[in-house]
């Protein structure tokens, strides 16, 4: 599990933890759960998304075109501390 680990990086070293991150799933199999604000990057990065509302599941999508050619497991948003209401838009 991974809670925001790209959030106070620069953009440079932003992408190349992600791309970090998208090879070592790749090589190892592992699933990876990744904690986001982003949904640009929940989307380059996940084969799945869960947006969670009110700590219930409000969007389950498979993204089969991420929009960049990496992929990572399963990805949420999380509120200040605990599960919110998520203010994504796709």
């Amino acid at each position: 599990m991974l809670d925001e680990p790209l959030g106070a990086l620069d953009a440079l070293t932003r992408l190349e933890m992600q791309d970090l991150i998208v090879s070592l799933w790749q090589e190892h199999g592992f699933t990876v759960l990744l904690v986001t604000h982003d949904v640009s990057e929940a989307v380059a990065m996940a084969d799945r998304v869960l947006l969670i509302e009110e700590g219930k599941i409000g969007l389950d999508l498979t993204v089969d075109i991420p929009v960049r050619p990496v992929r990572v497991g399963t990805i949420i948003r999380a509120g200040s501390g605990s599960v919110a209401a998520g203010d994504a838009a796709w």
